[in-house]
């Protein structure tokens, strides 16, 4: 067979799939189409190290395992998540007839292409050429997002979608994701609505719409829609994501568990779904059922990017709890050895700090652990503390011996603890939960919680009576004296509302942006599993190589 296309001696591929007989025909296969270099793996577990690692042109993977229960539309969706996939990568699913339904949903949320068991040479590099093509077509789009040009591959985006061009559907999807992460709602939503009007509208579609509505403060809206996706595509996990972040931050706990359930069941090899429901699990007070997704999160990513390390800290609680003091020993020690890897983290340190407490008290070290315990006070007023942070030390708080958790200072943590992340539903349910193990701890929890709506309620009731600076002053000085960034922002509101009857509002504003730099810092970080990379619902844009570099097809560029 000729060489399928001018450069692709320089490509790199990667062959997944557990048979090996099928990988050495595939193998040859892209040989025999002038692929320059082949690399196969056996495990999409060990695959995914190799992506984590190193770039390649073309991705061909099976989609069903023996033995595994980690399919290759899980290896997907977990390398989507982290942004681990460039967009020169084609990725080709491999399927049976019985997978073909799944694959073919896969395709619909940007799937490169799929190819049925049994295929021909022919037929593969019909669809290694289909998927290339489509990376042509939108080559401009890419260069300009390479280049910074943001509003430029957008609108070329919209332009193909309009008028009709091929992979303008493709094209709209990357659009509409642009539109959201450049804070242009108004544009993302329009562009979203045009795509409702196809029949029937794609799943996709409905989700970008959703998660427009969520990011323009517009949350019940959001729901209605997910609510609905999720019943008409009731296999769509990402419909289930981002329904579950919709109920946590609107405290909704027990509806975002079933939520990150469904999600779980759907792609129960998944890191990131494991984590979430194992943390769910957790703060929803049924922690002998947390110990199994934990545990499923921290054995599939042992090693890998992907892993958040709070689920090492929540299972480190959970094994406390069963008096598992060696399981406990061996979450700290697999803290420890990330610690390592990104010795400058904050977080981690913390996270370490937590287990190691945690350990001390596990193998009857009480002293030590009460010493070890208050080396974390530094910690309360550190700017980068967020309300995971807050959680964790208020679970460890719970589980010390009680006249080390109720004693004076152990209170004073936690009024400060909570009146610093109060004013946000969710964080005031996690934390509740956090504080479930000892009543007294949770009594106050609630008790601050109550007192801290009621001050800032009676802060805003004066601008109702007229004396509108007094409630931008009381704003300003809660916000400072808790280190409140929630309640800078309402300060911040109420100014904007009423400045025109502020005499000194510049002065007062000059304050609130101290405050909001002072509170940089601070990100609101939830307990409940790694959300950095792609946000739940959006597409990964990641256009830059990663180490070590490898060109790409000379026909891509």
């Amino acid at each position: 067979m000729d060489a399928l296309y001018p450069g692709i001696d320089e490509s790199r591929a990667l062959i997944v799939d557990g048979n090996h007989t099928s990988r050495s025909i595939l193998a040859a296969q892209l040989r025999e189409m002038g692929v320059g270099t082949v690399v196969q793996s056996s495990r999409p577990q060990d695959a995914r190290g190799k992506l984590e690692h190193a770039t390649f042109d073309f991705v061909l993977c099976d989609y069903h395992f023996e033995h595994c229960d980690y399919s290759g539309q899980d290896l997907l969706d977990d390398l989507r998540r982290s942004q681990l996939l460039p967009y020169f990568t084609t990725f080709v699913m491999v399927t049976g007839e019985a997978s073909y339904n799944k694959v073919a949903e896969a395709a619909e949320s940007a799937l490169d292409s799929y190819i049925i068991k049994p295929y021909t040479a022919s037929s593969l590099a019909d669809r290694l050429l289909l998927a290339r093509r489509r990376k042509l077509a939108l080559a401009k789009v890419f260069e300009a997002l390479e280049a910074g040009d943001t509003m430029r591959a957008a609108a070329l985006c919209v332009q193909r979608y309009i008028e009709g061009l091929p992979y303008g559907l493709y094209a709209a999807r990357i659009g509409g994701e642009l539109f959201v992460r450049q804070g242009r709602f108004d544009e993302a939503k329009a562009l979203y609505q045009k795509l409702m009007e196809r029949n029937p509208p794609p799943a996709w579609a409905r989700l970008g719409l959703a998660r427009t509505l969520l990011e323009s403060q517009q949350a019940p809206q959001a729901k209605k829609i997910l609510e609905g996706l999720v019943k008409d595509s009731p296999d769509f996990a990402e419909g289930h994501d981002l329904l579950g972040k919709v109920q946590v931050e609107q405290g909704d706990m027990a509806d975002a568990l079933e939520s990150y359930k469904n999600a779980w069941n759907i792609t129960p090899s998944s890191i990131t779904r494991s984590a979430k429901l194992g943390a769910m699990t957790f703060y929803m007070g049924a922690e002998e059922e947390a110990q199994r997704p934990l545990e499923r999160a921290a054995a599939l990513g042992a090693g890998s990017k992907m892993f958040d390390n709070q689920s090492l800290v929540l299972l480190a609680f959970v094994r406390y709890d069963a008096r598992d003091a060696k399981g406990v020993r061996r979450c700290l020690s697999q803290l420890e050895q990330g610690q390592q890897k990104t010795p400058d983290s904050a977080r981690l340190a913390r996270q370490i700090e937590i287990a190691r407490v945690l350990a001390k008290l596990a193998d009857k070290h009480t002293e030590a652990a009460k010493s070890e315990m208050f080396t974390l006070g530094r910690q309360l007023d550190s700017a980068d503390l967020d309300v995971e942070g807050a959680c964790n030390i208020l679970s460890l708080l719970a589980r010390m011996p009680s006249e080390t958790a109720r004693g004076t200072r152990a209170q004073e943590w936690v009024e400060a603890l909570v009146w610093r992340f109060s004013g946000n539903k969710a964080a005031a349910q996690l934390m509740t939960a956090a504080s479930e193990h000892l009543s007294a701890q949770h009594d106050q929890v609630l008790a601050v919680l109550a007192q801290a709506q009621s001050t800032v309620q009676t802060a805003l009731t004066y601008a109702l009576t007229g004396e509108r600076r007094y409630t931008v002053v009381e704003l300003i000085n809660l916000a400072k004296k808790w280190r409140n960034a929630k309640w800078a922002e309402m300060a911040a509101h109420a100014l904007e509302r009423h400045k025109g009857h502020i005499p000194d509002a510049d002065a007062l504003a000059n304050s609130i942006n101290e405050l909001k730099t002072l509170f940089a810092g601070q990100p609101s970080k939830l307990p409940l599993g790694n959300e950095d990379g792609r946000q739940t619902g959006g597409l990964s844009l990641r256009v830059q190589k990663s180490a070590p570099e490898i060109t790409p097809a000379a026909a891509l560029a």
